[in-house]
């Protein structure tokens, strides 16, 4: 039996469309986590869509901090690569926060001895 793992599903670009035409997913994301999960300026998309068997498109939305994931593949695929981000961005945030904790308390220190 041969492994399908590694080979793309789709041939040409009428392929392509139509393996990603299977419906999208979509979620909103605070643009700041962003960086930590997909690299700077997204160097690690290609990588996730590879392993996830999905197409990842990142939409700033404009006057706001936010950013929509539109995640596009079969739907186990999706509701996979999905939760695997939110999962990562959960992370991702609550090391930030507790980054900022442990700032705020060495400057609480500094002003104390102070």
């Amino acid at each position: 039996m041969e492994s399908t793992w590694e080979s793309r599903p789709y041939q040409n670009s009428q392929e392509f469309k139509e393996y990603f035409n299977n419906g999208s997913l979509a979620f909103q994301v605070q643009t700041c986590l962003l960086d930590g999960v997909f690299g700077p300026q997204g160097s690690r998309i290609p990588h996730m869509e590879k392993v996830c068997q999905v197409k990842l498109e990142l939409k700033t939305l404009e006057s706001s901090g936010l950013t929509e994931v539109v995640i596009q593949g079969f739907c186990v695929h999706r509701n996979h690569t999905k939760w695997m981000l939110e999962s990562m961005l959960e992370r991702h945030r609550l090391r930030q926060k507790r980054g900022v904790s442990q700032l705020e308390a060495a400057m609480n220190s500094l002003e104390l001895d102070g």
